[in-house]
């Protein structure tokens, strides 16, 4: 059975919570629809589950690593390396596309575009969006 990784983004204390994390509390976890949810109602357990406020952002292993094997995670800033460019790269974002059922790489200039990762010969993971979000700014 494929066991899906997924991380946390804490916003208020700027702290990034790989999944499982026992300091991410043991009544926290993650619906079907990535909505990260409370098991706990005040302190009562709760038949229905309670989503959590805007503090904590859900993201997603893809399941692929880059060129130096380092596993891509959902919210990852890339350097993207295209077959049509050669040696031209670009600063993306890894992201799942609904519409294509499919992990991206989204540009960060509109200028860019998508590209499926199978398209790219050379992805370089350079930081995320969270803590690094100066790289999608083109600063790196």
């Amino acid at each position: 059975m494929t066991r899906f990784k997924f991380r946390v983004w804490d916003k208020e204390e700027k702290h990034m919570h790989y999944m499982p994390a026992a300091e991410l509390y043991e009544e926290l976890f993650i619906r079907a629809d990535g909505v990260l949810c409370n098991v706990l109602d005040g302190a009562e357990l709760s038949s229905d589950p309670v989503p959590v406020d805007d503090r904590y952002e859900v993201s997603f292993d893809t399941g692929l690593y880059d060129c130096e094997g380092k596993e891509i995670w959902e919210g990852d800033v890339l350097r993207v390396f295209t077959r049509e460019r050669h040696n031209e790269s670009f600063i993306g974002v890894a992201l799942w596309d609904n519409d294509k059922s499919s992990f991206i790489a989204k540009g960060a200039s509109e200028n860019t575009g998508y590209y499926f990762f199978w398209e790219c010969p050379r992805i370089k993971v350079i930081g995320n969006r969270f803590s690094n979000s100066e790289l999608l700014e083109g600063k790196e």
